[in-house]
């Protein structure tokens, strides 16, 4: 429901008495005429009329019962700045009749012309400005620039999920995004070519916004320009998913926005599938060896081994386009880049280190954005997750009885739509076989009996999308749990009684730091380059969360991996957030699964339940040992 309207009705059924519609407007800081428009909408969609008018007001008859709709209209300043932005760039609105945009949003004149002069200072870096003009709204810039804030502000609004179809029909019409995202699909399989979903899905908001543009007559300034040609192929590649754009909407692109589209396609798409280099040709690509010249320095310095070609095929291919798009400063947003920040720290050291040896390979200057940063953390990510799948995955025993082949088909159902996260111990098909098998969980269509301490998950014989949703909880449970009890058995092998403190006085982020790295150093853990190890590490992404931080320092600094505490009752703010526990990660390269099985099982005890909560109350170590490990995740 639109927030407004429901503190309205919030408003009357706590009043005992009538309220004028000029009393609610002033409340809600919307006009009268908004207000009239709310209680029409709640008695139109009740059954029954609940809210009356009298000489005094307004007022609730409390002997009606009612159900109401939820409003679709813009509930928060971003998402009325965003439907702002999108009725005048994405359609053939040249401008708003500012009362009408106000009626539209359910807010009053006023607040729309206060929040217009707060829009325009967000907007003020993307070099446009919104103009209110005899009461008519309209955005002024060059298009160069309002296409940028357009596909800056549809990304932005997607907040941390992944850009997707749905949302861009949401933006533009169906018809549209339907229509290019087949012609990209259709001209990169013609071409034996190959493009993940994050670039795939990137490209489309950038062919759409220009096509949608072109459509109402919005042109960039045509300017010559040169594009880096990949190879005759990319080029022709292009050049096809161009002109079938071109094609199917009755526009035609200038010489800048050609040179534009070119090199974003170029920049996104892969030649050839992943697997697709041959020993021969992998011998023949400069970029493939330095790429792995470079993979063996990180495993001769972080000791992570990704020297297969599993790995360095599509990693090369990654930092091909990575590349051009850095020379032809084009950006690609990664939606999901706070969440591999959250979970993958160590991942990030060993990305920044690959950049900077590929920026010096290549005379590289400019700078590589957290976007594209995360890309390779995923790569990373992907990799290790790869090789260690098995041993931390949850264990599943499927019981299916045989019945006309039904048994086989919902084996393969769930090792497809699971195979990232389960191992599947076995298939049985009789009572008497489950005690034969170690497992996790057990999958059943039927009643099973399993001992108490095991987890026991029955399903349709159909599968249907509730299924999905029931193994779903029960893997992610079970994985928690086992991360847990991992985290309960190595909990005295990392955190020590002596680097454990409870500070009262006031500090500041890098004192703190400096103050905790000593008492490793004091205690024999860490060297003295350890500190600037962890400072240089939080300034180039900090390691702070809601309540706590959990900074690290990762090296031959480190003599013995362990854990510093720190406990903050008053609180310290660090980097815009105020932290209550900090955790100083000494890791040793050479443990580095550890390290991630522990910063993992933190980040669960730390995000997903009230334990920051119970340690600002602790007065000594053994209550902080006793509340990590007394904790559960519901």
């Amino acid at each position: 429901m639109n927030r407004k309207k429901e503190q309205l009705l919030q408003i009357l059924q706590r009043s005992n008495d009538p309220i004028t519609g000029k009393e609610l407007s002033k409340m809600l800081d919307v006009s009268t005429r908004t207000i009239i428009n709310y209680i029409k909408e709640f008695n139109r969609d009740s059954k029954e009329a609940f809210i009356l008018s009298g000489q005094e007001g307004y007022y609730i008859d409390r002997s009606v019962s009612f159900e109401s709709e939820e409003t679709d209209g813009p509930q928060d300043r971003s998402q009325r700045m965003f439907h702002i932005l999108k009725t005048l760039l994405l359609s053939e609105n040249e401008g708003i009749d500012s009362f009408e945009l106000a009626d539209d949003m359910y807010i009053s004149y006023s607040l729309l012309k206060k929040e217009i002069a707060q829009f325009n200072t967000i907007l003020k870096p993307y070099d446009v400005s919104i103009v209110s003009r005899n009461n008519i709204i309209t955005i002024n810039g060059e298009e160069k620039a309002k296409r940028r804030v357009m596909t800056s502000f549809i990304q932005k609004d997607q907040g941390d999920n992944i850009l997707n179809e749905e949302k861009l029909r949401q933006c533009f019409s169906e018809d549209l995004i339907d229509t290019i995202s087949q012609i990209i699909k259709a001209n990169v399989h013609n071409a034996d070519a190959y493009i993940n979903e994050f670039s795939r899905l990137n490209l489309l908001l950038h062919l759409s916004i220009v096509a949608n543009r072109l459509m109402f007559g919005k042109q960039l300034n045509s300017e010559n320009k040169t594009v880096r040609k990949i190879s005759d192929r990319s080029e022709a590649l292009s050049d096809h998913i161009i002109s079938d754009v071109e094609r199917a909407f009755h526009i035609t692109m200038n010489a800048a926005e050609y040179a534009q589209m070119s090199a974003l396609i170029q920049s996104h798409v892969h030649l050839g599938e992943p697997e697709g280099l041959s020993s021969g040709q992998k011998r023949e690509n400069g970029l493939y060896e330095d790429v792995r010249s470079i993979m063996e320095e990180v495993y001769e310095k972080y000791y992570l081994d990704m020297l297969n070609d599993n790995f360095l095929v599509p990693f090369s291919l990654h930092i091909e386009n990575l590349l051009l798009r850095l020379s032809q400063n084009i950006l690609i947003e990664n939606p999901i880049k706070e969440t591999f920040r959250n979970s993958s720290p160590f991942l990030y050291d060993v990305a920044l280190y690959i950049v900077e040896r590929i920026k010096e390979r290549y005379d590289v200057k400019e700078e590589v954005s957290d976007n594209e940063l995360t890309f390779l953390v995923m790569h990373l990510a992907l990799e290790l997750e790869r090789q260690k799948q098995d041993s931390n995955n949850v264990s599943c025993l499927m019981y299916f009885p045989k019945y006309l082949g039904m048994e086989t088909s919902l084996v393969n159902k769930i090792r497809i739509h699971f195979e990232d996260v389960i191992t599947i111990a076995g298939v049985i098909h009789s009572q008497d076989e489950i005690d034969d098998y170690d497992y996790d969980i057990l999958i059943s269509f039927v009643n099973a009996d399993v001992p108490i301490f095991k987890k026991y998950v029955k399903i349709s014989p159909l599968l249907s999308q509730a299924d999905y949703g029931i193994l779903n909880d029960a893997i992610t449970a079970a994985a928690q749990e086992k991360l847990l009890v991992h985290f309960r058995k190595v909990f005295p092998l990392f955190f020590k009684e002596e680097n454990f403190e409870i500070i009262k006085e006031e500090s500041d982020k890098y004192s703190l730091l400096k103050r905790m790295s000593k008492t490793l150093q004091d205690n024999g853990y860490v060297t003295e380059g350890f500190v600037e190890k962890v400072i240089q590490r939080e300034e180039a992404i900090s390691t702070g969360y809601i309540n706590f931080a959990v900074p690290h320092g990762v090296g031959n600094e480190v003599m013995e991996q362990t854990i510093a505490v720190a406990i903050l009752p008053e609180g310290l703010e660090w980097s815009g957030r105020k932290v209550y526990c900090v955790m100083l990660m000494a890791v040793d390269p050479e443990t580095l699964d550890e390290f991630q099985q522990m910063y993992n099982a933190l980040l669960l005890l730390l995000m997903e339940t009230d334990a920051v909560e119970q340690l600002k109350k602790i007065t000594t170590f053994t209550d902080f040992r006793k509340t990590l490990l007394n904790t559960n995740v519901n």
